[in-house]
């Protein structure tokens, strides 16, 4: 089946930087809840001039929460990218991703969901 890509971001400045420490950078990104989630769309523009990457409730991805190694729980919605499944289509949206910054300092956590069949135990 096809890959789904899936990205939970935290909102710019979600944090603040101690006085001392602003010489050497004032952009701070929290740890991710979901107090702090941006849902704002964001990457290029499409051909409607609407961003290329938008946000999606858990509802509309039929995702339920995830709790991580470190007891954070990661809600179902986020910002969803569909994989072709050919091998050229797949390496063109994977190039695309990467020269328009899909990951970035507001990212937080991407999800990697497929199907995979294994024909000898028909599971």
């Amino acid at each position: 089946g096809q890959i789904r890509l899936r990205q939970l971001r935290v909102a710019p400045d979600s944090c603040s930087v101690p006085d001392m420490l602003q010489e050497y950078g004032k952009e701070c990104y929290a740890p991710y809840t979901s107090d702090v989630e941006d849902r704002t769309g964001y990457g290029p523009f499409d051909s409607t001039g609407q961003r290329q990457w938008r946000w999606y409730s858990d509802k509309e991805l039929n995702e339920g929460t995830y709790t991580g190694r470190s007891w954070v729980t990661y809600e179902g919605s986020g910002f969803n990218v569909t994989i072709p499944t050919n091998r050229e289509g797949a390496l063109r949206r994977l190039a695309f991703l990467q020269d328009n910054k899909w990951v970035d300092l507001q990212t937080r956590a991407v999800f990697v969901d497929m199907l995979v069949y294994n024909a000898n135990t028909r599971l």
